[in-house]
């Protein structure tokens, strides 16, 4: 028997962190490209706050930890972008860099280096938001003209919604690059989205176009496919993928909060260790499973 040695990673890709991350930047293109269209420079001053505190924040963190800053690996950048498209187009700026900055600092800085946060930390600065400005994080539809563009059946397309949730076809269409480049496994979106219309549908809801459809595909593509928050195996992203949909439709039907995605989200993050544990591959060790449960 021939034994390989050597030092880690032992499974290797031709995929790169700082590649996804740019790749998925690009396939968000599309919602920032509507949203500047539909708020101009309150998109501009949004998604400008977001970037640079998230920027930051990685900065910083990096210097108390005493490592080197790595923002061209695009994972601050990524926080930001997301973090601005998941907000209102009329929240001030401070209030955004407030934001953008606590979820880079305290939801991934704090743990160390890339990959060790068990958070969305995206969704935990929207969470200290809605807990903390949730006056200010209330939504405004877009404006007259941009959405008078479109019959009120297709508002879906240009509808209303936070700062990049106000297109579900631009978000579909980044989304489904990704799982042309397999990103991510192809049915995990699909899962989310199809847990969320039975639920509702179960719950007696019919209005589908009054739907946040825009949120609901950020979250399916963008949101419960981020590799370093989610389980490992492909059963596990099934599970999680079905437990973020019904948790949210849970959330809204027992909270007076009507976005509640980020909560959902981070609820799924914590269960990620059990149910990796649950779904190892049978061949693993029982002291493996010990370690992580």
């Amino acid at each position: 028997m021939t034994y390989i040695t050597g030092t880690a990673p032992y499974i290797r890709s031709p995929k790169t962190v700082s590649g996804m991350n740019w790749f998925t930047l690009v396939c968000l293109g599309p919602a920032v490209l509507v949203s500047l269209f539909l708020f101009r420079g309150d998109s501009l001053h949004v998604l400008g706050a977001a970037i640079s505190a998230a920027m930051l924040a990685e900065i910083i963190g990096r210097k108390i930890s005493g490592d080197k800053p790595t923002l061209h690996d695009g994972s601050a950048v990524l926080v930001g972008v997301l973090f601005g498209l998941m907000s209102p187009a009329t929240l001030p700026s401070a209030i955004v860099a407030i934001g953008s900055f606590f979820a880079v600092f305290f939801g991934k800085e704090i743990f160390g280096l890339p990959g060790q946060s068990p958070w969305n930390a995206a969704l935990v600065g929207q969470a200290f938001l809605h807990v903390s400005f949730s006056k200010s994080m209330e939504v405004l539809a877009v404006s007259d003209s941009a959405a008078g563009l479109l019959p009120v059946q297709w508002s879906w397309v240009l509808g209303a919604g936070m700062l990049g949730e106000c297109s579900a076809l631009a978000l579909a269409a980044g989304g489904m690059f990704l799982i042309w480049k397999k990103f991510f496994y192809w049915e995990i979106p699909w899962i989310y989205l199809g847990a969320m219309m039975i639920s509702l549908w179960f719950l007696g809801f019919r209005s589908w176009e009054s739907l946040p459809w825009g949120n609901i595909v950020l979250t399916a593509f963008f949101l419960i496919t981020s590799p370093a928050s989610t389980p490992t195996t492909r059963m596990g992203l099934r599970v999680f993928a079905l437990g973020s949909a019904f948790l949210c439709v849970i959330l809204r039907s027992v909270t007076e909060y009507f976005y509640v995605t980020p909560f959902a989200i981070l609820m799924m993050n914590a269960l990620t260790p059990w149910i990796d544990m649950w779904f190892l591959p049978s061949g693993v060790p029982a002291v493996a499973k010990k370690q992580i449960g």
